[in-house]
């Protein structure tokens, strides 16, 4: 008997406490700006129609990593270790891990030394909590150039 009182007396208090939650109405809202990146690629324009954007601390180093995906299935990924904010980041030609690379990937293919970049920079100019933009240019080894790049992104 005492367990057919308990039972619905422990679901009552458990609706009651949902229900004692209210959402507040001041609500605080991270401020929306675009995300976007375009790039001039071997002489095309590109515009992304997706852009992902992460900056994570890992065993101490700060990577940040953008992500932009083309109407064609194209991807442009850059990705930063020590990343810093504000200023000047060179892309590394001999390794695809533990340093700064840029990888243009055609549909279908993988991030390889192929289509790393052999040589370029991405400077941010503008960086927060919240976000980032700047400028990147580079050639990967299997010589596309990526020229005119630039990026806005929240994270």
């Amino acid at each position: 008997m005492k367990k057919i009182i308990l039972y619905p007396a422990i679901v009552i208090m458990g609706l009651s406490a949902f229900t004692a939650c209210k959402k507040s109405s001041s609500s605080t809202t991270t401020p929306t700006s675009s995300k976007s990146m375009t790039a001039t690629v071997n002489g095309k324009s590109e515009t992304t129609t997706n852009l992902i954007a992460v900056n994570a601390t890992m065993s101490g180093v700060t990577e940040m990593e953008l992500t932009g995906t083309f109407a064609d299935g194209h991807q442009l990924l850059i990705t930063v270790f020590g990343f810093t904010g504000n200023g000047t980041y060179t892309f590394n030609t001999t390794s695809t891990s533990g340093t700064s690379t840029a990888f243009w990937i055609t549909t279908g293919t993988a991030s390889t030394l192929a289509n790393a970049a052999n040589n370029g920079q991405m400077v941010v100019t503008s960086s927060s909590t919240s976000g980032l933009s700047g400028t990147f240019s580079f050639v990967t080894n299997d010589s596309t150039n990526v020229s005119s790049g630039s990026f806005t992104a929240t994270y």
